[in-house]
């Protein structure tokens, strides 16, 4: 496990197959890429749910360059409102991110954070699709098995990232999500 009280981009080159933690617990997160962490990384969230809107909208606060998915009620409140997050351990905030229903292809993603519920994992591949190129990971953090190789017969293996959310969160209201305890970290790492 990696922790550190203040973080640095230039302390956080590890290698991605020995897996990191993306934690809340250090106020800021932390992500690293295949090999070293990007300052012009873009990250996509499949969709704008508990765990993805506490984690992206993290992500997002901290400046990184992150794009949602939601749909309905929940888009419309982004759209309008921007993307709120009550935290017990980051403090609560309001962004106001790129938010779409689709995506067009006019950009990829260097790392998809999937948060769907898994019933709904063909749908979201597809949405994903034109957003998914040849350097993208996806990182896939669904309750059960199973959801690493379904992404990966879609977009190969190579992509896929198998991750563990410990997060206490939820969606208060459209728009509106909420951290109330837990480790609130990321544990991931590639297939073997």
């Amino acid at each position: 496990m990696f922790f550190m009280e203040k973080p640095s981009r230039e302390r956080l080159r590890i290698e991605l197959s020995r897996g990191i933690i993306l934690s809340q617990q250090i106020k800021s997160p932390i992500f690293v890429s295949q090999s070293h962490w990007r300052d012009d990384m873009k990250i996509l969230v499949m969709a704008a749910g508990a765990v993805g809107g506490d984690f992206g909208g993290l992500l997002a606060r901290n400046g990184e360059d992150v794009t949602f998915v939601a749909r309905n009620q929940n888009l419309e409140a982004i759209s309008s409102s921007g993307l709120k997050v009550e935290s017990v351990r980051s403090g609560n905030f309001t962004i106001h991110p790129s938010v779409v229903d689709k995506l067009d292809g006019t950009w990829k993603a260097d790392l998809v954070l999937f948060t769907v519920r898994s019933y709904h994992n063909e749908q979201a591949m597809e949405t994903i699709k034109p957003a998914v190129g040849d350097n993208t990971n996806i990182l896939t953090l669904e309750n059960g098995i199973g959801s690493g190789d379904q992404i990966g017969e879609m977009f190969g293996q190579d992509k896929v990232l198998l991750g563990c959310a410990y997060v206490e969160a939820m969606r208060r209201a459209p728009g509106v999500f909420a951290e109330v305890g837990g480790p609130c970290r990321i544990v991931f790492g590639e297939i073997d």
